[in-house]
């Protein structure tokens, strides 16, 4: 299990869950149900402010991940209307990422994908994985096309 930047140790299945519980604190209704009757974990104000857009970003992050920093994570969007929220995961010793929908027509659907190494090897694990699960999970609005044309290079991973 890949440690968290301020010390934590956690499994993707733990990620997962905090992915849940941001999407359903996001969804302003149910987020105050819960609070009512004491279930829910994540305030709506909190879950709101960590999946906003808070400023253009770099045109490394726009150009080469089409997302747009927020404040714990980045924001992307597609064609179709759905909202993503995606953290890259990166300390010495392992890379990841996690991604999830958190509003439109995919909303609740994501996934969380770690290694137990670094390096440029693990990175590209990383994408082969993500892009193949993209693609399975149908999500509309996705160029597939454009992933289907990079080829990593898998030799050695």
């Amino acid at each position: 299990s890949p440690p968290f930047v301020a010390g934590a140790v956690c499994s993707a299945g733990s990620v997962c869950r905090l992915l849940v519980h941001l999407v359903r604190a996001y969804e302003p209704q149910a987020a105050m149900e819960r609070a009512e009757n004491g279930s829910a974990v994540l305030p709506h104000d909190v879950a709101t402010r960590m999946m906003q857009q808070r400023w253009r970003g770099t045109r490394t992050t726009v150009r080469l991940m089409g997302c747009r920093p927020g404040l714990s994570g980045f924001v992307c969007e597609n064609a179709d209307g759905s909202k993503f929220f995606l953290h890259p995961a990166r300390n010495d010793g392992f890379r990841g990422l996690s991604l999830v929908c958190f509003a439109g027509p995919h909303r609740g659907r994501g996934m969380v994908v770690l290694t137990n190494t670094g390096g440029s090897d693990a990175l590209r694990g990383v994408c082969e994985v993500a892009q193949t699960l993209l693609l399975r999970m149908g999500i509309e609005g996705l160029n597939a096309d454009v992933l289907r044309r990079r080829v990593f290079d898998t030799t050695g991973i």
